[in-house]
Formats: C-alpha cells, sequence, structure tokens
C-alpha cells in the first residue's frame, strides 16, 4: 500500500511541475492553506499536519535522545524533493519534535526561519512575485513562520527578535543553513554563521539531516547539541557554522553530501 502511494505522490510531483508556474503558486498557496490551518492537537501542532505525516512513506527517525527538555536550536539540511516532498519535510520535523516532547509533558512546536524571497514589482512576472509575496506573509502568520529577507532588509531585525523571544519563551527555532533546497549538501548561505552565534546565546544548537533512502524512506536524524565556541570575535561564527555544517555532513549517507 505505501509503495503504492508513494508511486501515486511522485506521478502528482511529475504533472505538477509540467504546468506553467503561476498555476503551480497557486496550488501550492492552496495546498499549505489546508495543511497549516486549524486548530492544534496538543497544542500547536495542526491537525493537518498529522494526516500529511502518515502519508505514503515508511519513516525511520534516530537521536531524538539527544533534544534538549528546554529551548534549541535545530540546523538541519535543505534537501530538494519537490513541492510535495519539501512541504512533507517541514511536517515531518515538526510533527516528531512535537509528539517528543509532549512525551515529556512538553508543549512546543518549531518555528522555522524562512527566506522570504525578494518582492519583484517589474513586468517580468512581478504580479506572481508580489502575490507570492502577499500569500508567503500569510502563511507566516497561521504556522508561525519566521520569514527574513535578504541581507540588510528591513525586515530581519524584527526577525530576529521574533526567533529569539521564542527561544527565551522555551521554544524551538529551525534554520537552515544552507538557504535553498540542493541535491546534495551546499556551502552555507551568507550570514548563516552570524545567526546561529546570534541564536546560540539563547539556546543549545542541534544539528539535524533529512533526506529520502532507497524505497521512499523519509529519514530524519539528530546530533548531539552544540555549544558555542569559547573564542570570540568574526572567527566565532566561521568555527561555528563549520562544526553545524559538519555535524549536518556526518549525519547524512555518501551520496548526500
Amino acid at each position: 500500500m505505501k509503495e503504492n502511494l508513494a508511486l501515486i505522490q511522485r506521478g502528482f510531483h511529475d504533472a505538477f511541475v509540467s504546468v506553467p508556474e503561476d498555476v503551480r503558486f497557486r496550488i501550492t498557496a492552496l495546498f499549505a492553506y489546508a495543511a497549516l490551518f486549524g486548530p492544534g492537537y496538543g497544542g500547536r501542532t495542526p491537525r493537518a499536519r498529522r494526516v500529511i505525516y502518515n502519508y505514503g512513506y515508511d519513516k525511520v527517525v534516530s537521536g531524538t535522545e539527544n533534544l534538549p527538555k528546554g529551548p534549541m536550536v535545530i540546523a538541519i539540511n535543505k534537501p530538494s524533493y519537490g513541492v510535495g516532498r519539501g512541504f512533507w519535510m517541514m511536517f515531518y520535523l515538526n510533527h516528531t519534535v512535537a509528539m517528543h516532547r509532549q512525551k515529556l509533558g512538553l508543549d512546543a512546536e518549531p518555528r522555522w526561519i524562512q527566506h522570504d524571497g525578494t518582492m519583484n514589482l517589474k513586468f517580468d512576472g512581478g504580479i506572481i512575485e508580489h502575490h507570492r509575496r502577499v500569500i508567503s506573509d500569510k502563511i507566516s502568520r497561521l504556522s508561525g513562520t519566521i520569514l527574513i529577507g535578504k541581507s540588510g532588509a528591513s525586515r530581519n531585525k524584527e526577525a530576529k527578535e521574533r526567533a529569539l523571544a521564542e527561544l527565551r519563551d522555551g521554544g524551538i527555532v529551525v534554520v537552515t543553513p544552507e538557504g535553498k533546497p540542493s541535491k546534495r549538501l551546499i556551502q552555507p548561505s551568507k550570514g548563516a554563521g552570524r545567526l546561529l552565534e546570534l541564536l546560540g546565546q539563547e539556546a543549545p544548537i542541534v544539528p539535524a539531516a533529512a533526506w529520502i533512502s532507497g524505497r521512499d524512506v523519509l529519514r530524519l536524524s539528530f546530533a548531539e547539541p552544540i555549544q558555542l565556541p569559547s573564542i570570540t570575535g568574526q572567527e566565532r561564527s566561521k568555527l561555528l557554522i563549520n562544526k553545524v555544517m559538519g555535524e549536518i555532513a556526518n549525519l547524512l549517507p555518501p551520496d548526500k553530501k
């Protein structure tokens, strides 16, 4: 049954990418609203994510014993598996962490820091980009996603303050150091080290990796928490991001590094 569902999912993805971008965008927005909207179970995790969590795949989780009881920053790779599977990866991590914490009597769901892209008001597809930004903001408010822009964007200060407040309140913040999806682990985006250094002052950093192995088995693994390097200055963030990316690479299979 699961193999048949996985075949259907791949067929959906192939059909999805064959239609024009504006149609894909509308479908994606509707899917996101359906998945993220609605009351939560056991706290803030929407019930709809539980349905998606159980859809179509075998799942293997390891390393949950490494998750701290208090606030934490999860630094995870951003695998490129298309729109459907890309959404699933987020739901997978959120559901796994939320359920783990519920067993400990805790209530906190991860809040992702995501790039919102740039707003394009030119005539070369600018209307689509404008609506993408508008819907992105609405999804952010519904799901608690923390949106950041390019380096120097005005919203970045507020986004960092929101992330820090989440951690100080005992919550969980998720960062994808690569900044964009990739089939194999790539170099972290500019500023990823400084962002982790800032957040790491409030909570330990837990490297994590997600990937799909043979026969559509979805895997999620957590490494031991990382503390900030004892040194100060510009080298601190470099040492930190190198350590984080190294731990993520250690969790991934050879063909995903």
